[in-house]
């Protein structure tokens, strides 16, 4: 007897074989180790540019050639996000 025929005549054998298989796929996922899930610390760099009385978008203005050159050549870099505050 296959298993689709099995399934059609006891339908209540059909879900607990399921059951079955759902409880044992949760307990295994909640045993997995902490390894199996690295904690991963990407690196950050900070650049800090202090221009005392100078505007947001005067620094930004001033300094953005100098840091595009600089963060070009930095090996292994996805994104790049900046902001300028005034402070």
């Amino acid at each position: 007897m296959k298993l689709a025929e099995l399934c059609v005549k006891r339908p209540v054998f059909a879900t607990m074989l399921v059951l079955t298989f759902v409880v044992l796929g949760l307990f295994s996922y909640t045993q997995l180790g902490i390894d199996q899930f690295p904690k991963v610390d990407l690196p950050t760099v900070t650049v800090r540019t202090v221009l005392s009385g100078a505007s947001p978008e005067e620094v930004e203005q001033h300094h953005q050639w100098n840091r595009r050159t600089a963060f070009d050549h930095a090996r292994g870099c996805i994104s790049r996000r900046r902001s300028v505050r005034a402070g």
